[in-house]
């Protein structure tokens, strides 16, 4: 893995482990989910002189992460987290099976308590943060075509998810808590591309979400 990427992941892992170690026992949440893109697409402007717009479907993504969040009061709770998307392959005409790409999504989050029912409750949720890119030398080559050739180097960008969701207890204790969660959404992701010639190229990816998690209550 790219060094920079390391780095700035292993010092928001810090602070995510100081997030509850901040707050007091009985007002903190551990979520540590499995996410799935059923359905995705990533676009570019970029395709000759005519500055067009190309749309590609994506294969099926997973993205295992973890969140800690502040239960603020009964119905908001704000924190912070992370995911792991899994390399997602492109679908294109003339395309090879070495396509490939993924964001490492680091962001902040919101979650608002909505209502109970039967026992369920129900919340929504919203996301916003920085997204690191990572992309295969088969995915660089799709520009190859392109005035200045194939990309030479890429970067991330803007993530920003929201969704709407639902919870379960599992287990209550005095002290703690075990809630099953489950949620579907809107997910963006932003990311650009550079080749010899300095040219720029927008990426962005889009997609519809849906996570199962295990919420801790400490």
């Amino acid at each position: 893995m790219n060094r920079c990427y390391s780095r700035v992941i292993a010092c928001f892992l810090f602070l995510l482990i100081q997030l509850p170690l901040a707050a007091q026992a009985d007002h903190v949440r551990i979520r540590t989910s499995t996410g799935m893109e059923p359905y995705g697409r990533i676009s570019s402007r970029y395709w000759g002189s005519n500055n067009a717009t190309e749309v590609w479907n994506t294969s099926y993504g997973f993205l295992p992460g973890i969140e800690a969040y502040w239960m603020m009061n009964d119905r908001v709770e704000i924190g912070a987290g992370f995911q792991w998307m899994f390399n997602r392959r492109v679908f294109r005409n003339g395309g090879v099976n070495g396509e490939t790409f993924s964001f490492i999504p680091i962001y902040t989050a919101t979650r608002i308590n909505l209502m109970q029912m039967n026992g369920i409750d129900t919340y929504a949720a919203v996301r916003l943060g920085y997204a690191l890119f990572r992309e295969s030398p088969e995915f660089r080559d799709i520009w190859s075509t392109e005035s200045g050739g194939a990309l030479t180097s890429t970067t991330g960008g803007m993530y920003g998810s929201a969704a709407i969701g639902v919870k379960m207890n599992i287990f209550e204790r005095p002290s703690t808590g075990l809630d099953f969660s489950m949620e579907a959404g809107y997910a963006f992701y932003g990311a650009s591309g550079t080749n010899a010639v300095g040219k720029v190229y927008p990426i962005s990816y889009q997609a519809m979400l849906v996570d199962f998690a295990l919420d801790w209550r400490l």
